[in-house]
């Protein structure tokens, strides 16, 4: 039979704690694929379990909060969430460096549910080792672990070579945050503001479609019931004069998780200048309207670029040049 024998709510009817939890969860945003039954899960305040160097060691902190943990298909093809909560600052161990080379941990809120797969036990804060790699970072993660079943991300922490403590600098922040997945037209469905004190400079010379930066402008957001959304985004940019004619820096979208640009059909102009003109500084939105997307499906994406100037830059933040003169701003919104 495909439908359940006893819709939730029914009096006098006993339902299990899978059932229970797919009610309670029904308006969250679903996984990545949009399955009915399912959630994406994140934290829900700002400032919930956020990870954070400790005074010395190797070893970081979480702050108390609460946040959603998804079931995973290894627990059931429809586990939506668990509700888990930390109530004070957590201490979380486990760190170690290598003698040679810089290691990614992954630091993550973790449900073992019995029912489903191995014990049940108390819900974890803990720390994940990945593979000491030469030239890890938490720019590119190489090395980086995968996320056990049944957790939720919070941090990446780098864990330099022959570490004794582990810094500020060492920490990359990924919390998402719960969402619901019921959005009227208009609604914000997700952004990112990247402001760095100093400013960023993202310079380029090829008309080759790349990511702008895949560590601190995706945004992730699950797709609204009519399967539409905006893709804005808003920053500062240079662009040269061209002798061979008018030049021009494109606007796109990339697609984090497939690592490509979704489509040359969402490119567009953000900066123009004639082969007379010198270089032209300026603060420029691209926006395009993307359809026929699957509602309920969480998506991650960034803007990327492509020029047929000799070279062209986009700029972040505050820093000692005029053109460093605002942040760097990617927004969803539901169409």
């Amino acid at each position: 039979m495909a439908v359940e024998a006893y819709p939730f709510g029914m009096s006098g009817k006993t339902y299990s704690a899978e059932i229970l939890r797919r009610a309670m969860n029904v308006a969250y945003a679903r996984n990545a694929a949009g399955t009915p039954g399912t959630m994406a899960g994140g934290v829900i305040g700002s400032g919930d379990l956020v990870v954070s160097a400790p005074a010395s060691g190797l070893n970081v902190n979480v702050a108390a909060g609460e946040c959603w943990v998804p079931g995973t298909a290894l627990y059931a093809s429809t586990p939506s969430g668990y509700y888990f909560r930390n109530t004070a600052t957590f201490n979380v161990t486990g760190f170690t460096a290598n003698a040679t080379n810089p290691t990614i941990y992954m630091v993550c809120a973790t449900v073992s549910d019995g029912w489903y797969h191995g014990s049940d036990g108390p819900g974890v804060v803990q720390a994940v080792s990945g593979t000491p790699t030469a030239g890890a970072t938490l720019a590119n993660l190489s090395g980086a672990p995968a996320l056990p079943d049944a957790s939720l991300l919070l941090g990446y922490v780098l864990v330099p070579a022959t570490a004794t403590n582990i810094v500020t600098a060492d920490i990359q922040d990924a919390r998402g945050f719960a969402k619901s997945g019921l959005y009227a037209p208009g609604s914000l469905l997700g952004r990112a503001q990247y402001n760095p004190v100093g400013g960023q400079q993202y310079t380029f010379s090829s008309n080759t479609t790349t990511a702008v930066d895949n560590t601190n402008l995706p945004v992730t957001f699950t797709v609204p019931g009519s399967g539409s959304v905006i893709f804005r985004f808003t920053c500062n940019g240079s662009i040269p004069a061209y002798s061979g004619g008018t030049t021009g820096v494109m606007g796109t979208i990339w697609d984090v998780v497939a690592s490509s640009e979704l489509s040359s059909a969402y490119r567009g102009g953000m900066f123009v200048v004639s082969a007379t003109g010198g270089t032209v500084f300026g603060r420029a939105t691209y926006e395009v309207l993307v359809t026929s997307l699957t509602p309920g499906a969480s998506k991650t994406w960034a803007p990327g670029q492509s020029n047929n100037a000799t070279s062209c830059a986009f700029y972040a933040g505050a820093g000692a040049s005029a053109v460093y003169s605002g942040p760097f701003v990617v927004e969803l919104i539901a169409a």
